[in-house]
């Protein structure tokens, strides 16, 4: 089953909302959780930290890692504007 328009879609608005990407790979093994760093409106790179699922849940890495990823990111682009 692919990525279907309106499933990428209700994913970059629930990213944008939160401030961040969090996601287990297609076969369970491996998690993330990034941020952009914006730059003159787009992005210039990403921040993120990859863990093993065994380690954490995602909504446990997410509300850990999500806000200061999200606050070096904001300070990264105000640096780099």
């Amino acid at each position: 089953a692919g990525t279907t328009m309106q499933t990428l879609q209700r994913s970059l608005d629930r990213i944008q909302t939160d401030g961040y990407a969090a996601l287990k790979t297609p076969d369970q093994n491996h998690c993330a959780v990034g941020v952009p760093v914006i730059v003159n409106g787009g992005v210039f790179a990403v921040l993120g930290v990859s863990f093993y699922p065994s380690a954490m849940s995602l909504k446990q890495a997410a509300d850990t890692f999500g806000p200061p990823l999200k606050d070096a990111a904001t300070r990264m682009s105000k640096e780099l504007q």
